[in-house]
């Protein structure tokens, strides 16, 4: 043999044993993620939708026929058989994820677990998954705290902790996870104060983490993330002030920080984000006043500023957001009257300004607002006339109680037949009642009492089928009471008491089965008490 061919077949035998050893290896590889997935599904309490995970019967583990996993339902892997997915959404798994030997999986990238009952806590050994990219346990049960480990998984672009029961703190390894895009840890018990190193996340998309038990102050370091689109904490124990930095962040669209026990004023620099179309900041501690800034926002959709200590007018630069369908500015100590700029607002659907200081007359340009379905007026100082509602027909709550509204009711309600819901109470309303209103097949509650109405009730309130309360005591009402009223078969409260009503009770009122409280005392009422109302059981 020369020495060439010798040369060749010494090289050959070490290729051959090289690829021997790199093809025993991974074969070892595979058979641990067997063992690691067969380990787990043991291990767990309910796993009907594993009923693939198994051997095949002629399986041989050393040469790897038949062995894969590759196969088994919620797992994927790579050209190399490796495993790189374990995704198992609604399988309805039940057990802990800690019987899962996550070293096993070093080429694992998705870990995709939600909406199941897995309990106990996260892992730390999780932080051993040095390829993962996204981890999705949302909406199971588990308990514990994040585990810091979670910080050592660099490539991670997914975190979704919700909805589950998560205690402890935010841990500020999170802050070294610099490719994540989406955070979401809303609707645990998470407790203390977002760190700082949160500000280190510059590619974030989203991040949520509502409904906890934060607490501390915002820190100025969220100003840092400013691909930001999504900054959702409400719902939680977070104090102090919005910190200015808030506002670098240029592509927000979404700033819910309502539901929490932030104090100072609103930032007027908050103006410059305008790229924001819901801003809520409602049930805080705010106060000063509401920044004319807030009119920059022009694709603002949903601004909710309620319950807060809000003083001063509204600003009329807020008519300049063309795209507002939200407004709601109650419980404030809003002062001065209703901007005439606000009948810019056409796209509006819910105007809420109930329970302020507001005074003046309604200007007629809200008229304009005809897609509006709520409007709330009451518990303030309105003076003048009630405005034409209803020039469509899509309003459904109309609230002005518990002001100084003079005048007619307007002969527009008759238009809205979608009616839900009618407040008008202690007002000083007049005019003819049996003129005003029409047929309302949705309407469930309306009180018109402490008015100075006249007129009779109309025989077509028997046809408000869904009426629940009909309250209208305290005016000056006459004739007699229709009996059409019987027919109101949802009917539980009946009001009609301190009128000058005449003529006798109607027996059919008996038939109001739901009834437990008639009121018809202060009337010039004659004859008996039906004996059929003696026999509701209400």
């Amino acid at each position: 043999m020369t020495i060439k061919k010798s040369l060749s077949l010494v090289l050959l035998l070490v290729w051959a044993t090289s690829v021997s050893s790199i093809d025993a290896a991974a074969s070892l590889e595979s058979q641990a993620e067997v063992e690691a997935l067969l380990r787990w599904k043991a291990n767990l309490l309910q796993r009907e939708a594993l009923s693939s995970w198994s051997l095949h019967p002629n399986a041989n583990a050393a040469t790897n026929q038949d062995s894969s996993p590759c196969n088994w339902t919620g797992i994927s892997c790579n050209v190399a058989g490796r495993v790189t997915e374990i995704s198992l959404q609604y399988a309805g798994l039940q057990g802990k994820l800690d019987n899962l030997r996550f070293s096993s999986f070093p080429n694992l990238v998705h870990v995709v677990l939600d909406h199941n009952a897995l309990f106990g806590t996260i892992p730390t050994q999780i932080g051993t998954l040095s390829e993962l990219i996204t981890l999705e346990l949302s909406s199971n049960q588990f308990s514990g705290s994040i585990p810091k480990e979670i910080g050592e998984l660099k490539k991670l672009t997914m975190v979704n902790l919700s909805n589950n029961h998560i205690t402890g703190s935010i841990p500020s390894s999170l802050g070294n996870l610099t490719k994540l895009v989406n955070l979401i840890i809303s609707d645990n018990q998470i407790s203390g104060s977002i760190p700082q190193q949160v500000g280190n996340l510059k590619f974030l998309d989203q991040l949520d983490a509502s409904t906890n038990l934060l607490n501390g102050s915002l820190p100025a370091t969220l100003g840092n993330m400013t691909n930001l689109r999504l900054l959702v904490l409400r719902n939680n124990k977070i104090s102090g002030p919005i910190p200015s930095e808030i506002a670098n962040l240029k592509k927000l669209m979404q700033f819910h920080v309502c539901n929490n026990s932030l104090t100072g004023s609103i930032p007027s620099n908050l103006g410059n984000m305008t790229t924001l179309n819901s801003l809520l900041l409602f049930e805080n501690h705010f106060h000063g006043s509401i920044p004319p800034q807030i009119g920059n926002l022009y694709q603002l959709a949903n601004l909710r500023l309620f319950d807060n200590n809000l003083t001063g007018p509204i600003p009329p630069s807020l008519g300049n957001l063309s795209h507002l369908t939200y407004l709601s500015l109650f419980q404030n100590q809003l002062t001065g009257p209703i901007p005439p700029s606000l009948g810019n607002l056409t796209s509006l659907t819910t105007l809420v300004l109930f329970d302020n200081l507001l005074s003046g007359s309604v200007p007629p340009e809200i008229s304009n607002l005809t897609r509006l379905e709520r409007l709330y007026f009451g518990y303030n100082n309105f003076t003048g006339h009630l405005p034409h509602v209803c020039q469509s027909i899509s309003l459904t709550h109309f609230t002005a109680h518990n002001n100084h509204f003079t005048g007619p009711i307007p002969e527009s309600l008759r238009n809205c037949t979608t009616l839900i819901r009618v407040r008008l109470e202690h007002n000083r309303l007049t005019g003819n009642i049996s003129q005003v209103f029409g047929v309302y097949p949705s309407l469930e509650y309306i009180d018109l009492s402490y008015n100075k109405l006249h007129g009779e009730l109309s025989p077509k309130w028997g046809q408000c089928q869904n009426l629940t309360l009909l309250k209208i005591s305290d005016n000056n009402l006459t004739g007699r009471i229709p009996p059409q009223i019987g027919q109101l078969s949802q009917l539980q409260k009946i009001d009609l008491s301190s009128n000058n009503l005449q003529g006798k009770i109607p027996s059919s009122l008996g038939s109001l089965s739901m009834l437990y409280n008639l009121s018809l005392q202060n009337n010039q009422l004659s004859g008996w008490v039906p004996g059929e109302i003696g026999k509701l059981s209400n």
